[in-house]
């Protein structure tokens, strides 16, 4: 009888020596399951590559100049691509973008929750999508008294850009609906690493908006063509398509 003992000895011992090998991965985090918050420093920024603020003077053509004195849109459902290409999504992804005034601290808002690990790309969508727009009796950058809710229609207007030329005639972009929900990726340059804690600068990101870009690309928003944005879907989808390439996000230099 010792040798089925002995036996049963060895078989159960290396049961236990395999069990930690075994355990399920997701992703490229395997058994730590450590996770951060990662911060998210965004902002505004002109045809130089300086940083804008609230009342900065923007060129659109040979003779027009916009004053932007509001400019609030929101980004939505981030998401990012690990290593091994599986997607790690922030839930209940809505964030709400305001440009600042001059001598206010740069922005930022957090993903909470991201596994440690290196990460390879991001993807987001500039608006709401169409399960969230659909009533405005949410919560936090959702909640209709931060201003974004339509007053005439159920959902959220996507931007609000309001501003004037250089004779001081306003101008008003306005871009909401489904049909103006943009969703963009990027690859990044290298892999990024999130560390736990973090607490170097690899576990950032930076969210940029160049209000170049939205002005003249893919088409040039003249303000004798778009100086009244808000109910033609042509103009509102040109604007949408001008928005989304003009936001990038990469890890923190």
């Amino acid at each position: 009888m010792r040798y089925p003992i002995a036996i049963l000895t060895f078989a159960l011992g290396l049961l236990l020596s395999c069990k930690d090998d075994d355990k399920p991965t997701t992703g490229n985090n395997p058994a730590n399951n450590e996770h951060t918050n990662v911060q998210v420093g965004y902002g505004f920024i002109d045809v130089n590559g300086q940083k804008a603020y609230v009342n900065s003077m923007f060129p659109v053509s040979a003779t027009e100049q916009l004053r932007l004195r509001t400019n609030r849109m929101y980004l939505s459902n981030i998401a990012l691509r690990r290593a091994d290409g599986t997607w790690w999504k922030e839930s209940n992804s809505y964030h709400l973008m305001e440009m600042p005034g001059r001598g206010i601290a740069d922005p930022v808002f957090t993903l909470s929750r991201v596994p440690a690990g290196s990460y390879t790309a991001i993807s987001f969508g500039f608006g709401v999508d169409s399960t969230m727009n659909r009533s405005v009796d949410k919560k936090g950058d959702l909640d209709p008294a931060n201003g974004m809710a339509w007053d005439w229609n159920t959902g959220y207007r996507f931007l609000v850009m309001e501003g004037a030329d250089q004779s001081d005639t306003a101008v008003v972009w306005h871009i909401g609906e489904a049909i103006n929900y943009r969703i963009k990726q990027e690859t990044f340059a290298q892999p990024w690493e999130v560390k736990v804690p973090a607490g170097s600068q690899a576990s950032k990101l930076v969210a940029t908006i160049d209000i170049s870009k939205f002005l003249n690309g893919p088409v040039q928003l003249t303000l004798a063509d778009y100086r009244n944005v808000m109910f033609n879907r042509t103009a509102t989808a040109k604007c949408a398509d001008n928005i989304i390439a003009a936001i990038s996000i990469k890890p923190a230099p």
